[in-house]
């Protein structure tokens, strides 16, 4: 196995083969069923003709985005404890437009110098890490689900906190 995608990739899992009385090595494929529409969404993002409108229309209009809402107790970064965050698309949706307010604003107040290119492009840039954190840790969700519920899966590899 490939350490370097564990867990990102697959699940490392420790499978109980009772035909031949022995635990066994194995992996459970990490799948997205949302990997689509996060990649289409994606692509929308790193367009730079993209505008924020563009951005709340796609995801009012992908309400499958929607089944990433959940808490989640996700490591992004596996060298610190306890991580975790709830995520809830329509949430997103005022986020973006509290930005579109404030980057008005800011260029009532400083229209020659204020760089509004450069900021909308940094909370796209953000908008799209956090979407494909949401994904990883949904899919991940997943594969977990499906060993809990395969009765010959006795331990599978995590990204949890704690």
């Amino acid at each position: 196995m490939d350490k370097n995608k564990i867990n990102e990739d697959f699940l490392a899992v420790l499978i109980n083969n009772q035909t031949l009385n022995q635990i066994e090595i194995g992996s459970v494929d990490i799948v997205n069923p949302l990997s689509e529409p996060l990649k289409d969404l994606e692509i929308l993002i790193c367009n730079p003709l993209t505008t924020l409108d563009d951005i709340i229309f796609h995801i009012q209009n992908t309400t499958i985005l929607n089944d990433l809402d959940g808490y989640y107790r996700y490591c992004e970064d596996l060298s610190k404890a306890y991580q975790g965050f709830r995520v809830k698309n329509q949430s997103t949706l005022i986020d973006i437009e509290k930005r579109k307010e404030l980057i008005a604003k800011q260029v009532q107040l400083e229209p020659a110098t204020y760089n509004i290119t450069h900021d909308i492009e940094a909370f796209k840039r953000e908008l799209n890490r956090r979407y494909n954190l949401w994904g990883k840790a949904f899919a991940i969700k997943i594969s977990y689900q499906y060993c809990i519920k395969e009765s010959a899966i006795l331990a599978f590899s995590h990204r949890k906190s704690g």
